[in-house]
């Protein structure tokens, strides 16, 4: 799709757009005013049966305790989620070639990704993470949200740039 004319362009830039959730990661690029969709996947849940897991303490004829042990192994899932980042990062990358990558991810997962396209891409390629639950955001909504960062970055360098100004003139003032 065609990028509107006052985000973003890309002219001399490949950008890699990831949005990760907890299961699921979206791969978009943006080069030469388009946005094209490059792949996604998601990590089916495990199911689990009614009793599966069930749990029971007695003694001389009571019952102290019962459970089921149903809640979901969040680091094996964590851990396969991050493979598959993994795998399908490195595809990516090695075919594209992008200069830039802009990692949209929930908090609790965004230093694990980070790690793992850090490791993929190494410092050759400039990395901006977001964080965030994207993953229903439309592609054109992440380009206005980096849109707003780089204003927000532009305005707090000139008024860094206004204060050492001052700064010079009064110390000039003072000799």
């Amino acid at each position: 799709m065609k990028i509107p004319r006052d985000l973003p362009q890309f002219e001399n830039d490949k950008a890699i757009f990831i949005v990760t959730g907890k299961q699921n990661a979206t791969f978009h690029l943006a080069h030469k005013g388009e946005l094209t969709k490059l792949a996604e996947f998601k990590i089916e849940t495990p199911s689990y049966s009614d009793k599966e897991g069930s749990s029971m303490n007695r003694g001389g004829g009571i019952t102290f305790g019962f459970g089921w042990v149903l809640e979901k192994n969040k680091r094996e899932e964590t851990k396969d989620f991050l493979k598959q980042l993994e795998e399908t990062s490195r595809k990516i990358l090695a075919k594209q070639g992008a200069t830039k990558i802009y990692l949209f991810s929930p908090q609790y997962i965004l230093a694990s990704a980070k790690e793992t396209m850090k490791n993929i891409a190494g410092s050759k390629v400039e990395m901006r993470t977001f964080s965030g639950n994207y993953t229903r955001v439309h592609p054109l909504k992440l380009l206005e949200e980096l849109k707003g960062r780089n204003e927000r970055r532009t305005e707090k360098n000139k008024s860094t740039l206004i204060k050492e100004e001052a700064r010079k003139i009064l110390e000039k003032r003072r000799k």
